[in-house]
């Protein structure tokens, strides 16, 4: 014990948490292995130093530990480490977390040197998995690296550390400005402009997923200030550029997580594990095998730990326990318990070699007495004789209470709730401790020493909190010492599901099926009949056009839900407006539900304001909301007379026949070049052409003088 780490074991904190030992220390905390007392669990408590406790800058710690507490807790993923407690012990804040028996993904690099593709990408999808769902809670990680990252005997990458985690709304660092984060891992706008984004945090996990396959981070140097100026002003090596044997949709997959400009990276976690699982079922299982041997271009701090038998990189070696404290995880559930949310207590029992052996040095003890009092009396010897055989018998008689009998199994408490029926033939009477409160049975089964699990599930018929049923679950029933465990499962009530908010848009990832959606969610009682859906201008085909109870209202999972969809436009019939006048059209395409692009052209043979044509002909099959384009008449064109009285007969001819006009000359005396008269009135609008299509004529008068 010093002034860091400062608990002894067995020490007590806060009457309920019993420290075992020391597993590691960090820079601002102890982890130890604890007993929780109250719940009979191994978990991980985390306690802060006493030096940082009590140091000018103690708040700031303070507040990263219950920044911790409440980023852990507000998220739920099972790859996520969750917090089960915190509080204050000596003026020194402590957590109570799950404890992982595992390694660090840090370890797991020194040990193995590079990982092969599937690997990395089997880490990779989980870290994703458990930031999908940090960022959708609006918490961003902001210290992601392999030392934060645990890897279970079981396989199974959680995330943990989340002192440096703020919510989306609070992105900047911190508010003294100082820069929290390992180099290697940190963003360039978190170098530059002390800000961080959920895009931060995939640019961390994009350098692990480099480190994997290479066995180095991509910026190496003795001085953090280097790697620091290059995370900023240089990009990030591709992978199938440092080494071509590296798939390219991999390479592509890790250079995007780690742009320099964080826009250009994907959004979000959900989006990078989208990303991810597209980009592996693009890989062939020879690229996905593919391992990296360490290479020359590696500047390795950490050399890889040499093993005796061949080197892997699966999670088998994940298996493996470590020989160190340090090498146990920081937090996490038992090996024993396969379910995850399941709590077991243990209590120790009184082996039965060890009553055999205390039973044979008994024996043992006895001979010796009667060897030695061979010179004695007859009598003696008897008196001797008749102790061994009473040993014995009492030896006998202890090891059968403990192999067989009462001493042998646990009997399954009463509840102060169960249920009894009485047997009318053996006047007796059976109690289960099915629909009994859990929460005070849990006491019972905790001051008899009955290990138990628990699971949950939800009832429509047993009230939250409840037990549903157990193995065993009659009252008397024996629980072997040695191997025997209670197993109950608890209600949690009626499943309460909320109807998606935006299952009415059609477009929306709920609303294109919203059956399916619905189904998905965990409803079923959901009301359709083919024959109720409508057609629609607006939703398209399947789309929700009505529901009750209504979108957003949270409601039993076999609540009726009654839904109409839409069938999509109504196919309809082209009418015949060919001929028709527009208002009369107009109405005809309305009723059809179409829309309308009109062109207006002039006609010499149709009326004005009637139909000329129609892009779709007459009883064409067509559906609401198609388009129809109508041909409507502007009448027959017309042109305006100019006057071209006094101008010079070539002049005025050019500007009539610019207009549309065939000119014809009349020259009195024929030399004349000045127009004195026009056939047609200056001014006066005439058809630009006949019923024969040709254009109308005037005649200019033409003399050597102007009148």
């Amino acid at each position: 014990m010093n002034e860091i780490t400062g608990m002894a074991d067995n020490t007590v904190i806060d009457g309920r948490y019993r420290i075992v030992r020391r597993i590691a220390d960090g820079g601002m905390a102890t982890v130890y292995q604890a007993v929780d007392n109250r719940l009979n669990r191994t978990v991980a408590l985390k306690i802060m130093h006493a030096q940082l406790a009590q140091g000018p800058h103690a708040e700031e710690y303070i507040q990263r530990f219950q920044r911790e507490a409440q980023s852990a807790a507000s998220v739920s993923n099972s790859h996520i480490v969750p917090v089960y407690d915190t509080g204050t012990f000596q003026n020194r804040s402590y957590l109570v977390m799950e404890l992982i028996d595992g390694v660090t993904l840090r370890q797991k690099i020194q040990e193995n040197g590079t990982f092969s593709i599937g690997w990395s990408l089997e880490i990779l999808s989980q870290v994703l998995d458990g930031l999908a769902a940090a960022h959708a809670h609006q918490v961003i990680h902001r210290d992601i690296k392999p030392e934060n990252i645990m890897i279970s005997r079981q396989g199974i990458v959680k995330i943990t550390d989340f002192g440096l985690a703020k919510a989306t709304s609070q992105e900047t660092l911190s508010s003294t400005g100082m820069l929290l984060g390992t180099a290697s891992y940190l963003a360039p706008e978190t170098i530059e402009n002390n800000y961080s984004s959920p895009q931060s945090d995939l640019y961390a996990v994009g350098i692990m997923g480099w480190e994997m396959i290479m066995g180095t981070v991509p910026f190496v140097s003795s001085n953090p200030v280097t790697v620091v100026f290059k995370h900023v002003h240089d990009d990030v090596p591709p992978l199938d550029k440092v080494n071509p044997s590296v798939p390219r949709q991999f390479s592509s997959f890790i250079a995007h997580l780690t742009e320099r400009d964080p826009a250009h990276r994907p959004a979000n976690g959900q989006e990078a594990l989208t990303a991810l699982k597209d980009m592996r079922a693009s890989l062939t299982a020879d690229e996905i095998n593919l391992r990296i041997r360490p290479s020359d271009y590696q500047s390795r701090i950490t050399k890889p730990v040499k093993q005796t038998s061949k080197q892997t990189d699966g999670f088998s070696s994940m298996g493996a326990r470590s020989h160190s404290p340090e090498a146990a995880a920081n937090y996490s559930v038992p090996q024993s318990l396969s379910d995850p949310t399941a709590i077991v207590h243990v209590k120790k029992t009184i082996s039965a070699d060890r009553i055999a052996a205390t039973s044979q040095v008994t024996a043992e003890k006895t001979e010796k007495r009667r060897s030695a009092s061979k010179k004695k009396r007859f009598s003696g010897r008897l008196r001797i004789s008749g102790a061994l055989v009473l040993v014995l018998a009492l030896a006998a008689l202890i090891l059968w209470w403990f192999l067989s009998g009462p001493g042998s199994y646990y009997t399954l408490p009463l509840s102060q709730d169960a249920t009894c029926t009485n047997n009318a033939e053996s006047s007796s009477q059976t109690c289960s401790i099915v629909g009994s409160k859990f929460s005070d049975y849990r006491t019972i089964l905790n001051d008899s020493g009955i290990p138990y699990t628990v699971a949950y599930q939800y009832s429509d018929t047993v009230a939250k909190g409840k037990i549903i049923s157990g193995t065993p679950h009659t009252v008397g029933d024996h629980i072997s010492k040695r191997h025997g465990t209670v197993h109950l499962v608890v209600s949690r009530g009626v499943h309460m599901i909320t109807i998606p908010a935006d299952i009415i848009n059609p477009h929306s990832k709920n609303g294109k099926n919203p059956i399916k959606t619905l189904k998905s969610l965990g409803f079923d009682s959901i009301s359709h009949n083919l024959s109720d859906d409508q057609y629609s201008a607006t939703v398209p085909k399947g789309g929700l056009i009505y529901i009750n109870p209504s979108a957003g209202k949270r409601i039993s999972h076999n609540t009726r839900i009654r839904l109409i969809l839409s069938l999509g436009p109504k196919p309809v019939a082209m009418p015949d407006i060919v001929g028709e006048e527009w208002a009369k059209a107009k109405a005809m395409l309305a009723e059809a539900r179409l829309k309308v692009t009109v062109v207006q052209v002039y006609s010499s043979t149709v009326k004005k304001g009637v139909v000329i044509k129609a892009s779709l002909k007459a009883g064409a099959q067509i559906h609401w909301n198609d388009t129809v384009t109508v041909t409507l008449s502007k009448g027959p064109e017309t042109l305006t007379v100019p006057d071209v009285v006094g101008m010079d007969v070539d002049k005025a001819k050019s500007l009539l026949k610019s207009k549309g006009f065939t000119v014809k000359e009349k020259n009195t005396l024929g030399l004349g070049t000045t127009v004195i008269d026009q056939s047609l009135k200056a001014g006066s609008r005439v058809k630009a052409a006949d019923d024969n299509g040709n254009p109308p004529t005037i005649v200019l008068t033409v003399s050597l003088f102007s009148w």
